[in-house]
């Protein structure tokens, strides 16, 4: 890992290193911020999944009992996540990037969002995935989360078969 150093943007003379990669990453500018419902959730999500969620399911996630978050790049809404959230957890029901934007660590910092909030109230954070969902398992293991059980025949697929949903737990 080769390391880089830069100036402050303020001048203040401080000296920060930091990875080449993360340098390219903070070259982008990137917000993440409380979601409220729109159009752009509907149309990230079907490019995102190939069993999307229906417009009417995603805007009752819109809910009291919900914390929702967006990722805006260069005034585009480009990611959304949807947690829902009681006294003693939260449960993260969706994460969608938009497809040109995957890969890119959107969904870790979300995801990252999502647990330090969650860290803030001292609440465990659950998670469902698909098991053939190799890219999302594997991220989920880095950022800490462990499976904590199954439920079998869960997600329905495109082939009109089903596929069991791993259950996931942080910390």
């Amino acid at each position: 890992m080769e390391w880089t150093s830069y100036r402050s943007r303020d001048d203040s003379g401080i000296t920060y290193l930091r990875t080449e990669e993360s340098v390219m990453a903070a070259a982008v500018p990137r917000l993440i911020y409380p979601l409220t419902w729109c159009n752009q959730v509907v149309q990230i999500e079907i490019a995102a999944h190939p069993m999307p969620w229906s417009a009417a399911t995603l805007e009752s996630c819109f809910a009291e009992s919900y914390q929702n978050w967006g990722v805006m790049i260069e005034q585009e809404l480009v990611a959304f996540t949807i947690t829902q959230v009681t006294p003693a957890e939260r449960t993260v029901m969706n994460i969608a990037v938009a497809p040109s934007w995957q890969r890119k660590g959107i969904a870790e910092q979300m995801l990252r969002a999502v647990l330090a909030e969650a860290d803030t109230y001292q609440q465990a954070v659950f998670l469902e995935v698909r098991e053939t969902n190799v890219a999302a398992l594997g991220l989920y293991r880095k950022i800490g989360f462990s499976e904590v059980g199954q439920r079998p025949n869960y997600y329905p697929t495109s082939t009109g078969e089903r596929e069991s949903a791993i259950v996931m737990r942080y910390p």
